[in-house]
This record gives C-alpha cells, structure tokens and sequence, in this order.
C-alpha cells in the first residue's frame, strides 16, 4: 500500500495580504506592525518575545514543518551578531528550538529563508504556540514575509535530498565546454536508466551559457529567472540529460522534473531530480563549518532502498570538445545503504587519479543560510554598478525626516528600468535609454508599453519623487532592471526635503544719487528669493532707453544716464527659478535737473556804479527757489533804475527770500550805486542763490569795489 504524506496546513499567512499583528504578543516597548506589506518584530531588550497562536495538529502524522522567509535589517548598531530562535510550544512546555544564525551583520538587509521540521513519535495533542525571540543581537529587527505552518506523514520513498557540485556554477560560466554526463543510476541494486537514456543522450559536452539554463532566484527558490551574468542557480539538466522542466513566470526552468523531452520513457529514478532553493549550505573539510554555495539540485530519493548513482563532471576552458584537455574532469558517485543507513558521496579526480570525500556537498537537508538580498544605501549616496544584466535591488534609507524623496537616475544610453516602492506603491520609469535599442528590448520580452526611450542624444536621465508624509516607513527598496548587456547606470538618492511653496521674489529698489541731466544717477538694489537664487532681472528705466535684461541676480547698485530734464519712474523687476516663474518689483522715482540753469546775461562795471542781468531755467516738474541778499558798504545802494534792459527782465531792489520759481524761464536785473565821494575803499556785494530744495544749484556773488572817487 503506498504511503499518503496527508499534508496538512495548519497556518497560511502572507503579511502582504494578512494583517495579521493583532494576533501577536509581545513584551516588547515596541509594538508588531505591518509595514511595507511584512510583519515587523522589533525587540527593544534580550528578553523580548514575540508569540503568536499556531492551532492543532492532526494526530495521525509525525511531522511539523515551519518555513518563512523573514529579514533581518543590519542598520543598526549592535554587536555584529544576531541569533533569531523560533520554539514550538504546547502550552507552557517547549516541544522543540530552532534558530537562525547571522555573523557579520553589517548595515545590510538579509534574506533568511527558515525551513525546519520536527519528528514526532506522537503528535502533540493541544494547541501550539509560536515563539521568537533574539538572544543575541536585539538591536536589529526582523521583517516577515509570511509564515507557514504544515502537519504530515513522512513517507521514506519521496525525502528531498540536496547535492552541490562544488563550483561547477562559477567554472562554467567561462567555459567553452562542459558536461554533466549520467553514466549509472542504481536502486536496490538494479540499474533503472533505459537504453533510450543513453540512446538520445550520447552527445557529452557543450556551451554551457548558450546551452545550459542560469538562473538567479530567491533563497527560497522562488522568483526564478533567467540570468547568466550573476546567476546562484543554473539547471545543466535540460540538456545535457534531456529532462524537461516548467518555464513559466517566477519559475525559470525550475521545480522537479516534468519527464524527458522526448517523451520516452528513461526509468522511474531519474523522475527524481530537480531544482528549487538555488543555494544551500555545505560542510567545509573540518566537518564543523558551514559554507553557503550556490547552484543546489535536489534528488526524491526513496531511503527503503539501496541507491547508487554514478555521474561525470567536466569543465573545458578551451576546446569544443570536452574530453580534450579539461580544467575539470571528476567522476562522482553518491551512495545510500539502507541496511545500515549510511550515505557517502565521493569523486575521482580523473586527472590526478586521486579520490576525494565530498561528504559535506551531499546528501544534505538543503538548509539555506542568510543572504544579503538588498545592500543598504543612505539617501545621499550614490550607486552605479555596470555592465551587467540583471535585476539589482538596493534599500534606500530615508531615516525619520519628512518630505519630498527619491531618486535621480541615469542609463547613460543602454536602456534600464528604475523602480522606487515607497510603502507599497511604486514609482517607475519604465526603460529609459536611447531608442536605438528599442529592438533589443523587444527581443529581450519587454513590453511596448514599458519603453520610455528618447532619441539621441537622450541619454535616459530623469527624476522619480514621492511624498514622505510620516517618519515610518523610514526606506524605500531600488530596483534597477537592466536587460542587455554592456550596461551603465548611476542612481543618487535625494533626501526627504520639505515642500517649499514657491512664493514671489522680493526687491527694493531706491535711488542714492540723483544725478544731472546728463550726469550718473546711482540707485541700489536689494533682492531675494525664499527658494533660491534670483534667476534674471529686467529694469525698465522710464526714458525711452531699451530694456536692460540679465540673467542671474541683480548687483547691490547700479547706475544710469538720464540725457533729458524731468521726472523719472524706472522700475526693477526680478524672477525667480521656480515653476512657474514667479517675478516682484520696485520703482525709484528720480527727477533730473539741468546742472545750470542760470545764465549771465550782463555784467559790466563804471565808476560810480555796476550792472548785473541774468535768466533762471526752470525744468518741467522742478520747483527752485531764488535767494537774493545784499552786502554793501560806504554808503552803496540798490541802483536798479539804470540797470534796466527794458523787456520783462524783473528789477531787485531788495533782499528776496525763498521766492519760489515754478516751470518756466526768469530774467532779473540787478545793480549796486556807489556815488558817495570818499577817501577810502570799500567792497560791496549782492549774493544771489538758486535752489532746488536745501541744495544750492547756481549762485552768483556780484561784487563792487569803491575807490576813492567822487561821481
């Protein structure tokens, strides 16, 4: 009768969909959250813990399995090492204790992928509890990405088995040839391999990356895709031994076997192989140690039977035909002996001659270690791997500032997409790049849609932004898809940043000199705007002269020739370099005057008296005031009466105090008599000013000397 596994699910959950904190218990100061689609523990001393109801287990099996993939973010500062536990309980009593090691914790994220199962001679009877606590390193916290729980039956004929053909991945990757050619496959000591195996399978060696299936998946197995450039899986199966497997979206050529190609019928035994979680960990030479290696298969194998399986690996770094000089050429042979239930795994050096114990890369449980699966990058750096093809993964730190975040990108041509998931939702640029790759994207399998390239000289250079409203989710994840090879491209994280309105820009505007017609009038000038820079400025000066335009901001003064008599208002406008341009302005009204507005019409002198004339200018928009005082001596008088020139020249003939001048033009006479007969000189003076406000514009000192005269 065959054996029935009766798999049992006893808890399902996938936090991205389950919003499962409520059904948590923690001593902990801080709280279970759901953040980013994973459950978040966050331990704030050694004693925390973290407890969540399991359910019941059907008693007729004799087994329980626990598996999540979970992360552990390195960013904080801790001692370097962390230890995550995970214990079973039945009530109060630990049934078993599982942990999860990570050495070299540094400012990274690690992927761990738990997968344990217990054997129980009789299943527990009550309800279970999960336990999780962090005995070392509480200073980092855990994310999960879900968390399955499973009861079944073990059956002997269906135990996977996982194998590691130590660094057969990385040597093929360069090789011009290689092989793993199947030569035995014993169960119970009968060969179960048929003629038609070896039949349509008689062509050993070939290019392993046009031939062989590389593949890059998570460490659970999942999210498999092609990948020859930096691959930790690869299937050499396919091909070489002419087993088919599924190829559909997340599974690369992965999974256990469908069956041959051919549809031929190549024994039961071999029905076996498969390939799922890409790298496990192996045990080093001193059989203590353990290495995490990639490129895993797994075997069904059936421990109620003897088995013997015989293959041969071969490596050529430089000939199309294997055999001719391989770097590498091991004959292997894995052993199980149900008698005495002893496994052993060796291989012949066949070109030493030497036989080596490969024990600890066979017969394993396929225990994964941690994997840093995203390198932790602050928002102010920038990262710029090139040339290979891929998807490449980074966690933007963005710490508990708020505001606006992201990202600058560059492709630098080749095309490649950018993606920024900020708390669930995503910011994409789709391929970006020059468009004259747009056909070696099609061939790759990218959408139409998703192309976003430009012609040249478009380079794919862009921005991608989102909001930061709250101090948590404190990181965004990058993703960088890069389809073709030969590839270059840079990212710079930008910093949360608060959103700035743009507002106007201010200026002041005043004048500081005002000059005379034809003369330099200054004017200073202070502008600033909140956002930045002023970005240019015009400054319209009210004469009829062209419009002064500059980039950059204004300086602190500026001068100007004004060629005409009047009053001014020019005007200073600025801009910033916001969007949408944003402008301010100021006026400085200035009113220019002619530098001479007096003229001298006559001035002559005789012996007993002298004679002045002369006409005052007034400009438009000017109001002068005309002072005239007297300063005469040895008996001098006005004498205005034989100084008159006739017309509608004015007579002085006293002192004149601030007679206000409007527009126009002004002629005045003026004189000084001195016929008093004396025996001694003296000096007699009319001062004349004109003024605009307190300032003296012009003035004229006309002065007589008496001598010793008698008119």
């Amino acid at each position: 009768m065959a054996c029935i596994p009766n798999i049992n699910t006893v808890l399902s959950l996938d936090f991205s969909v389950d919003n499962d904190a409520a059904n948590w218990s923690t001593d902990s100061l801080n709280p279970v959250q759901i953040i980013g689609g994973q459950l978040v523990l966050n331990p704030s001393s050694i004693l925390s813990q973290f407890t969540r109801p399991i359910g019941t287990v059907d008693p007729l099996n004799n087994r329980i399995r626990i598996r999540a993939n979970f992360q552990l973010d390195g960013e904080a500062i801790g001692p370097g090492t962390a230890e995550v536990t995970f214990e079973l309980l039945e009530g109060v009593t630990v049934l078993e204790t599982s942990c999860a090691e990570f050495t070299g914790v540094t400012d990274n994220l690690y992927n761990y992928f738990l997968d344990r199962t217990y054997d129980f001679l009789t299943m527990p009877s009550g309800s279970l509890t999960l336990r999780i606590t962090f005995p070392t390193g509480f200073q980092y916290k855990a994310a999960f990405d879900d968390l399955l729980v499973e009861d079944f039956f073990l059956c002997q004929d269906n135990i996977r088995t996982y194998f590691i053909l130590d660094g057969l991945l990385n040597e093929s990757l360069t090789a011009v040839s290689a092989a793993v050619q199947l030569l035995s496959w014993e169960v119970g000591g009968v060969e179960t391999l048929t003629p038609a195996f070896f039949a349509e399978n008689n062509i050993v060696g070939t290019n392993p990356l046009a031939n062989w299936l590389f593949a890059q998946a998570l460490v659970d197995g999942s999210a498999r895709i092609s990948d020859d450039m930096t691959p930790n899986s690869f299937n050499p199966f396919f091909n070489d031994w002419g087993m088919d497997f599924a190829n559909v979206a997340g599974n690369y050529f992965g999974g256990k076997t469908l069956g041959p190609i051919s549809g031929s019928d190549y024994g039961p035994a071999i029905l076996g192989i498969g390939i799922d979680i890409p790298e496990i960990l192996t045990v080093n030479d001193d059989g203590v140690t353990l290495t995490s290696q990639p490129g895993a298969f797994f075997i069904d194998i059936d421990y109620e039977q003897d088995l013997k399986i015989e293959f041969a690996v071969l490596v050529n770094q430089a000939s199309t035909n294997v055999f001719n000089g391989p770097s590498v050429y091991r004959t292997y042979t894995a052993t199980f002996n149900k008698d005495l239930c002893t496994t052993s795994f060796t291989y012949v050096d066949e070109l030493t001659g030497f036989t080596v114990d490969a024990t600890g890369d066979g017969f394993l449980s396929g225990l994964a270690g941690p994997k840093v699966i995203q390198e932790v990058v602050q928002c102010d750096e920038a990262f710029s791997p090139t040339g290979n093809v891929g998807n490449f993964t980074f966690r933007l730190e963005l710490g508990a500032a708020i505001g606006e975040s992201g990202i600058n990108y560059n492709a630098y041509g080749v095309p490649d997409r950018f993606v920024v998931n900020y708390d669930g939702t995503d910011y994409d640029s789709g391929y970006v790049g020059l468009d004259t790759y747009d056909a070696q994207l099609l061939a790759a399998g990218v959408a139409p849609f998703d192309i976003n390239t430009t012609p040249p000289p478009g380079n794919g250079e862009g921005t991608l932004t989102f909001p930061k409203p709250n101090a948590s989710p404190s990181f965004a994840i990058v993703t960088v898809e890069a389809p073709l090879g030969g590839t270059a491209w840079q990212v710079t994280g930008i910093c949360p940043a608060p959103v700035i309105p743009n507002t106007p820009p201010t200026v002041t505007f005043n004048l500081v000199v005002a000059g005379n017609q034809g003369n330099l009038s200054q004017f200073s000038i202070a502008a600033s705007d909140a956002e930045g820079p002023i970005a240019n400025y015009t400054i319209d000066w009210d004469d009829g002269s062209p419009l002064l335009v500059a980039t950059g901001p204004p300086p602190t003064s500026i001068t100007h020739v004004y060629n005409a008599v009047g009053s001014f208002t020019p005007v200073i406008t600025v801009f910033d370099g916001g969007s949408p341009q944003l402008s301010g302005n100021d006026t400085a009204p200035i009113s220019v005057v002619n530098p001479n507005p007096t003229t001298v019409l006559f001035n002559n002198s005789v012996t007993c008296n002298s004679c002045l004339g002369f006409k005052i200018v007034v400009p438009t928009g000017s109001s002068y005031t005309l002072d005239v005082t007297s300063d005469f001596e040895g008996g001098a008088t006005w004498a205005t009466g034989f100084c008159d020139p006739g017309g509608a020249s004015v007579g002085i003939a006293a002192d004149i105090v601030a007679q206000v001048l409007t527009p126009g033009t002004y002629e005045y006479h003026t004189g000084i008599d001195a016929a008093i007969a004396s025996v001694n000189d003296f000096n007699s003076n009319i001062f004349i000013r004109v003024k605009d406000g307190a300032n003296t514009i012009t003035s004229i000192n006309f002065d007589r000397t008496h001598s010793n005269n008698i008119c």
